[in-house]
């Protein structure tokens, strides 16, 4: 009798659930790995860009945003045994759960689609202009009206890793 793609993902949820719960301590080591991104914020609600000749100031959105949302929105729920598969899903059902407040999640899920939506439009404009597709943000070329609204997403996205780092006491990291 064949198994269905189903039942194998299903087993696999499971099992992965069950060895977390056996051995706590795998979460903090992906908690430990978030932690060598940051979000492109720093003091004084400043961007931090990455700077190079050919390019400019530029912001990684996906490496210094996107990817710590997700990976959050990951590890909180595999804490409370919730194996939801989206990261929309996850941040809901931290809310469900209360593991995190409406209000927390409802910042984070705007950041997330902020950049998403910044990210995308990029990759049209490079898609369009016949040029390799990248995730590189060239702040210079944001409006300000853009470049504070990356910036809000970012101190959201900063605000879910230091409660992440906090909740496994990786903070030093």
């Amino acid at each position: 009798m064949a198994v269905s793609n189903d039942a194998l993902t299903m087993e696999l949820r499971r099992h992965t659930l069950a060895e977390l719960k056996a051995h706590p301590r795998l979460l903090g080591r992906m908690v430990a790995d978030d932690a060598e991104g940051r979000p492109a914020i720093g003091l004084f609600n400043r961007l931090i860009t990455t700077k190079s000749n050919s390019r400019g100031e530029w912001i990684d959105v996906k490496r210094d945003g996107l990817r710590i949302v997700a990976d959050a929105a990951r590890i909180f729920p595999l804490q409370g045994g919730i194996s939801v598969q989206n990261t929309g899903d996850r941040l809901e059902a931290l809310v469900r759960t209360r593991s995190l407040s409406r209000d927390f999640i409802d910042s984070v899920q705007e950041a997330y689609e902020g950049l998403l939506d910044l990210l995308l439009a990029h990759q049209l404009r490079q898609m369009e202009g016949g040029k390799k597709v990248d995730k590189l943000i060239a702040t210079s070329r944001l409006s300000r009206q853009t470049r504070s609204t990356l910036r809000m997403a970012m101190r959201a996205i900063k605000r879910l890793q230091e409660r992440l780092q906090g909740e496994f006491g990786t903070d030093d990291y």
